[in-house]
């Protein structure tokens, strides 16, 4: 749900992947057909996903860009996006790109300037382009690796929650720290229902997520300060909190491959907008398509895909 020259407006689009600038058979005429196609059927959304792989001028099958490859813009990119963005503009298409792929989330301060640098370099160079968002990141997993800059992180927070040895003690009588902040190692969780120190591990997952977000949200604010961006989150919790992760995006988005009958609830529990955010479905429609392909099928269930997708759109209408 989204606000186009001043009206509410129900947009709805489709999925394409790295293939846009890998294919020799995808180019400017082939997009040209493709946006117009989209434009006559009613689509006025492509999420281009698996950008940053091509990132350091590679455009080998199967590579997948560090986040300090993202320094490097190589001039084929450049110029592949720059007829995508006039493209999809003469078509009245909106653009939603994916920045990066498959990248972790913990990461150095150098890394984080590296992916904000490449954020702010595609914010600034379409800044002027009227239907473009940004997704930080395809469906991302928290990981927490056990490394010195991360415990001082832990600590930090473990600090800054309980304020000292003793409080902190306290609240963890069940598993407690094995030496005093601003020493308390990493650990594994337990799923006991009274365990604070797992409790406050979960915790201390969403705001390294959040520290991710908001150094690629700063970073595409400097380029475009009003260009929209949000993340794209898996439907279930336990990669990263879809809600919690919502803290620095403009908008909501989460992928959904369910049934219908469990569509309502989660839209209803990613939907901010009493806190001035929209809310958006992310990946959802060809769902037995995927399915089949992630079981090495190539069959297409058209069918069922059809049935799905109308389902899926006339619910969240």
């Amino acid at each position: 749900y989204m606000t186009v020259d001043g009206r509410a407006t129900f947009l709805i689009g489709s999925n394409q992947t790295g293939m846009m600038y890998y294919s020799p058979d995808e180019n400017p005429r082939t997009w040209d057909r493709d946006f117009r196609s989209m434009s006559d059927n009613g689509y006025h959304i492509l999420r281009i996903l698996h950008f940053s792989p091509f990132a350091k001028g590679s455009y080998e099958s199967g590579y997948r860009a560090d986040p300090l490859d993202l320094l490097v813009r190589p001039e084929k990119l450049v110029r592949q996006m720059d007829a995508i963005v006039q493209l999809a503009q003469k078509h009245r298409v909106a653009l939603f790109l994916t920045l990066h792929d498959w990248q972790p989330l913990a990461l150095t301060e150098e890394e984080l300037r590296a992916q904000a640098d490449w954020d702010r370099f595609w914010a600034a160079r379409y800044r002027g382009a009227p239907g473009i968002f940004f997704d930080v990141q395809n469906e991302p997993t928290v990981d927490v690796p056990d490394r010195p800059d991360i415990r001082a992180l832990w600590n930090s927070f473990l600090k800054d929650r309980y304020g000292n040895d003793g409080a902190l003690r306290a609240a963890w009588k069940k598993h407690p720290p094995e030496a005093a902040m601003p020493g308390v190692p990493l650990s594994a969780m337990t799923d006991e229902w009274d365990d604070c120190r797992s409790a406050d591990r979960k915790r201390f997952e969403a705001e390294i997520l959040n520290r991710w977000v908001k150094a690629n949200v700063d970073g595409l604010k400097a380029g475009s300060p009003e260009a929209p961006v949000t993340v794209g989150f898996l439907q279930s919790m336990p990669n990263a909190d879809k809600l919690l992760g919502t803290r620095y995006t403009d908008f909501s988005n989460m992928h959904f491959y369910g049934s219908i009958q469990s569509l309502a609830p989660q839209l209803k529990f990613i939907d901010r907008r009493f806190e001035g955010k929209g809310f958006s479905l992310g990946e959802f429609g060809a769902r037995d398509a995927h399915t089949a392909r992630n079981q090495g099928s190539t069959r297409v269930p058209v069918t069922e895909c059809t049935d799905y997708f109308r389902s899926v759109a006339h619910y969240v209408t």
